[in-house]
């Protein structure tokens, strides 16, 4: 239970800076945060996202939005918190429910003007937490403006910079990672075509920065770095500022000479966009960071079949009308993802390509496996996605050098058949794993064979009587007497009962064949003029090869 204290009337004083929670609410999509009650939005003011403490008093405070882990929305904790919460002056309460909340807790916190949310029980409280306190951040829808740029908008900040100081710029954060880049028609060199198309600094060029001292100058200083191409005579001379908020390094801000040599006005032009770009730099950060992980929660609820019903179209992220497409990469090696940071750019490239096909394509990290959703209609065929599969194979190894291997599913006609899609990806995927000699990337038709001996496969090891009978009773009789009955019987049932033909694969006389045939058919029992058993007997001398060579 939460315990009750006298001690609740100490409230802090709410600046008028802080944000009001509908604002709060307004930068979190409907999918993750569900309004329950919001009786003041549009006053109370946010001070913090707390977690629920049981036993520290102060997690209860006027102000704060707090997260109620560990407590049910349908039983006596969550009344206990909800009039502690509304008596303490606190801004909402988020419960993790499944299904509707006790009655009780919403007329005791509407007594108190308490605002009420919910989030998806699937959904992780330190993901909430996170999303809470991005929303939190001014402008994290990015309605602000900055120097005449929406706040957040780095691809019209690039093109704004480029067109002050006369180059093409890139706009990067700490990790080389490529936020923008500007598109005013300037001449690039090949090795801005490879940053931009890799969305990262490629690691070989990562290192020549080092070792020009660029790197530490950025991450040290606050004046304009000067980069000549370390004697590369095919790279433009450079120039980068560092982009800070107080001490904290959120980016760079890379501009290259376009035919004419930069000048003093040049750099004073990219120092002063670097001061304005800070803004940009934390408004993109909240909205993005918001994005990311509601793309995340609603792809992996899309995944799932969880699709609520009678929410309007233009409500999702994705549509919901016309077929879908689900592709699955996955690292080839456990010890090729590094990080966040890889993980994240393998996204990036990702969804470049997938959204190049269809805008409306979907992309998430779910767990350690990348996703994506295409939607699109069936007549672009097969080829096309197999196509953008390969390039983003092809394109994340050369550029990041993490090594993917990718499924294809079937593509289906309806977002609440995207489940089925998703599976056939997996399969495809699977077979990709545990076939030798298969490319990187497999669609699901040109493996579905495989992909349904591996899942008898799977089925087999989980029950072994589907292995017993005949065929097991024949195995024995090898093992015991050293007979080869078994190798015989794949063969013969291999060349549709052909004994010519098995006879000349094993090696010996028509008749000799004959006569083993007739004589593993009396120690088995086997009856190899029933189809139905034929059948049975070809596949359980195939799963359990498979089994074997599992084994070894």
């Amino acid at each position: 239970m939460v315990p009750a204290t006298d001690d609740l009337d100490a409230r802090p004083t709410l600046r008028a800076g802080w944000p009001v929670l509908g604002e709060v609410v307004a930068n979190l999509d409907t999918d993750v945060l569900h309004v329950i009650l919001a009786p003041r939005a549009a006053e109370a003011r946010v001070t913090d996202v707390v977690i629920l403490d049981p036993s520290d008093p102060g997690s209860v405070r006027a102000g704060a939005i707090v997260l109620g882990v560990g407590v049910s929305g349908s039983e006596g904790d969550a009344i206990a918190l909800a009039d502690r919460a509304g008596r303490a002056g606190v801004a909402a309460v988020v419960l993790r429910v499944e299904g509707d909340v006790h009655p009780r807790v919403v007329a005791i916190a509407e007594s108190h003007e308490l605002a009420l949310l919910t989030v998806p029980p699937e959904m992780p409280w330190g993901q909430v937490y996170s999303l809470l306190r991005t929303a939190m951040v001014p402008g994290a829808r990015g309605d602000a403006e900055a120097a005449g740029v929406a706040a957040g908008d780095l691809f019209a900040l690039a093109d704004a910079i480029a067109a002050a100081v006369g180059g093409p710029v890139t706009i990067e954060d700490p990790q080389w990672r490529v936020l923008a880049f500007s598109n005013l028609g300037h001449e690039i060199d090949e090795t801005r075509r490879q940053v931009i198309l890799g969305r990262g600094v490629p690691p070989v060029w990562q290192q020549r920065l080092e070792d020009a001292s660029v790197a530490r100058a950025l991450r040290a200083g606050e004046g304009v770095v000067r980069f000549d191409g370390g004697g590369d005579p095919s790279l433009a001379p450079r120039m980068a500022a560092p982009v800070r908020a107080g001490s904290e390094l959120l980016g760079s801000i890379w501009v290259a000479e376009a035919g004419t040599p930069f000048g003093e006005d040049a750099e004073a032009a990219l120092l002063s966009s670097a001061r304005l770009a800070a803004i940009h730099l934390m408004a993109h950060r909240a909205t993005e960071d918001i994005r990311r992980r509601t793309r995340g929660a609603f792809v992996r609820e899309v995944l799932d079949g969880r699709i609520p019903r009678g929410r309007a179209a233009d409500g999702w992220p994705l549509r919901t009308r016309g077929s879908f497409t689900a592709l699955v990469f996955s690292a080839r090696s456990a010890t090729e993802l590094v990080g966040t940071l890889d993980a994240e750019r393998v996204l990036s490239v990702i969804t470049l390509y997938c959204e190049d096909v269809d805008a409306d394509a979907m992309c998430a990290l779910v767990d350690d496996r990348f996703w994506a959703l295409i939607p699109g209609e069936r007549r672009a065929g097969r080829e096309r996605t197999v196509g953008v599969a390969e390039k983003i194979v092809e394109r994340v190894e050369r550029a990041i050098g993490v090594r993917l291997a990718a499924g294809v599913g079937m593509t289906v006609s309806d977002v609440a058949e995207v489940p089925r899609s998703r599976r056939s990806a997996e399969q495809a995927l699977k077979v990709i794993a545990e076939r030798e000699g298969l490319g990187p990337v497999a669609h699901i038709d040109d493996v579905r064979a495989h992909a349904v001996l591996s899942e008898l496969l799977h089925l087999a090891e989980a029950e072994p009587g589907l292995l017993a009978g005949n065929v097991e009773r024949l195995v024995a009789h090898d093992a015991q007497h050293g007979t080869e009955y078994v190798e015989t019987l794949r063969v013969y049932l291999e060349c549709w009962g052909d004994a010519a033909e098995a006879a000349r694969r094993q090696g010996v006389h028509a008749n000799t064949l004959r006569y083993r045939v007739k004589k593993l058919v009396e120690l088995s029992g086997l009856d190899l003029d029933d189809p139905d058993e034929r059948f049975v007997a070809e596949l359980q001398l195939r799963l359990r090869g498979d089994l074997g060579a599992r084994g070894r």
